[in-house]
């Protein structure tokens, strides 16, 4: 018995040191200074822990089958209109001093410039369509992501929402794709769980874990 007990801890041990070390990294993370309740702008790391390139190509997201349904992909005319908020809000985060705002794209003037201007919709639910024309230079839908090896790209991903209290609160997302002619699904955090502050508490004061509140933004 302890012979098998100490198996399964060298296991989850090199479990998390597999993941730690694993050729490539993915992260997601909203970015709320140029969100609203209904606009989300998430980026992308891909962290290339190899000495090889790496390519991934056939990307798409899902936050869930019923969430998908009510998730439009913001593209052409309607990304534009975004990118003029987007370029105020610039200008605001550097007067205020977050000279951090200007983040890896060198500006946000830069990531929509090449954008086609085009009335089209894309709907998560449906397959990523092959018009990567639609899309401007940095957007993960844009062409395949190629990965320096020790080194990590930036993408980003916008998305408008509606119909909030019919799928509840997001705060991950599947990104798949293909890389070596396989196709690859990874669950992403892209926020913090939010729970909700009045639920039931249990005998220690603390809150339920499964006390989620409804969605009130994306």
């Amino acid at each position: 018995m302890r012979q098998r007990f100490s198996k399964i801890i060298f296991l989850i041990v090199l479990s998390i040191c597999s993941y730690a070390d694993e050729d490539l990294e993915i992260t997601a993370k909203i970015n709320n200074d140029f969100s609203s309740k209904y606009i989300a702008f998430i980026n992308f790391e891909f962290k290339n822990n190899t000495q090889d390139w790496i390519v991934l190509s056939k990307q798409n997201i899902s936050f869930s089958p019923k969430a998908d349904n009510n998730i439009e992909v913001l593209n052409g005319q309607k990304l534009l209109v975004w990118s003029e908020f987007a370029k105020e809000k610039e200008q605001e985060l550097k007067a205020s001093s977050k000279l951090w705002a200007t983040f890896w794209f060198g500006g946000i003037g830069t990531m929509y410039s090449s954008a086609t201007i085009l009335d089209e919709k894309d709907n998560l639910s449906q397959t990523l369509k092959n018009n990567n024309q639609t899309y401007p230079n940095g957007h993960l839908y844009k062409n395949d992501i190629l990965i320096p090896p020790a080194l990590s790209v930036k993408r980003y991903f916008i998305v408008s929402s509606k119909n909030h209290k019919e799928y509840g609160y997001l705060n991950k997302l599947s990104f798949q794709y293909e890389q070596n002619n396989k196709q690859i699904k990874r669950d992403l955090i892209f926020r913090d769980t939010q729970y909700n502050e009045n639920g039931q508490k249990d005998i220690l004061g603390q809150l339920s874990k499964n006390h989620y509140v409804w969605q009130n933004d994306l």
